[in-house]
């Protein structure tokens, strides 16, 4: 029982420690109402179909292919198969 209160109070003692030596940026860090990336602009939505359709999405990083591939599948019996190349 010693050893438990002895080892919880370590263990708090530990993470207040090393969690005030984290250094913090207030402008790149993100907050319910700062949410996403700076570099990245939503355009617009794209419905692909009913409810959980989406299976996997993977975006293009060079800059001459600006392509979203979205591979796509049933859910319940409900959807399309296959992939969307936006």
């Amino acid at each position: 029982m010693l050893h438990s209160k002895i080892f919880t109070i370590g263990t708090v003692a530990f993470l207040v420690f090393f969690t005030t030596l984290i250094p913090t940026n207030s402008e790149s860090q993100w907050t319910p109402l700062k949410r996403g990336s700076d570099n990245m602009h939503v355009l617009g939505h794209l419905p692909l179909g009913p409810a959980l359709n989406v299976a996997d999405m993977d975006v293009e990083q060079e800059l001459s292919r600006p392509y979203a591939y979205v591979a796509r599948m049933t859910y319940g019996g409900v959807g399309v198969k296959g992939m969307d190349i936006i």
